[in-house]
């Protein structure tokens, strides 16, 4: 039961060594990069309009951040040795300061020799929305 336990507890530290000397805020980077790199091609599911484009989504919520009425934040997790990435786009709107409402992006990403992100898993997000 020790051995296990210490096997499990290595594998949980050297997981996010996969990304070869990049730290969470590279790799977030790198991901978001990949994600709009790519927008182009994706499809859309879950909370969203029959016309809607990933790229009018981004879009609106870069110009919102640069007004100061939402914050962007990406959140990415190592999730297996095949190099692959769950990622989380965060956007939260605000009006005064104060959250009125949130989409998030889920996707995954392939990560390249190097261990960074370098190219969706598949082509298709899942957006949510919530007030």
């Amino acid at each position: 039961m020790k051995k296990l336990m210490i096997l499990s507890l290595s594998m949980l530290i050297t997981l996010p060594v996969f990304a070869k000397g990049l730290s969470s805020s590279e790799t977030n980077a790198k991901a978001l990069e990949v994600l709009i790199d790519s927008a182009g091609a994706i499809t859309l599911e879950g909370d969203v309009r029959t016309d809607e484009k990933l790229s009018a989504i981004l879009s609106r919520a870069m110009i919102s951040a640069g007004q100061g009425s939402a914050t962007i934040k990406n959140n990415c997790i190592f999730i297996s040795y095949d190099g692959i990435f769950e990622c989380h786009l965060d956007i939260q709107h605000l009006i005064d300061g104060v959250n009125y409402g949130e989409t998030v992006i889920s996707y995954e990403t392939f990560a390249d020799k190097d261990g960074a992100p370098d190219k969706m898993l598949i082509n298709k997000v899942r957006v949510s929305r919530g007030h």
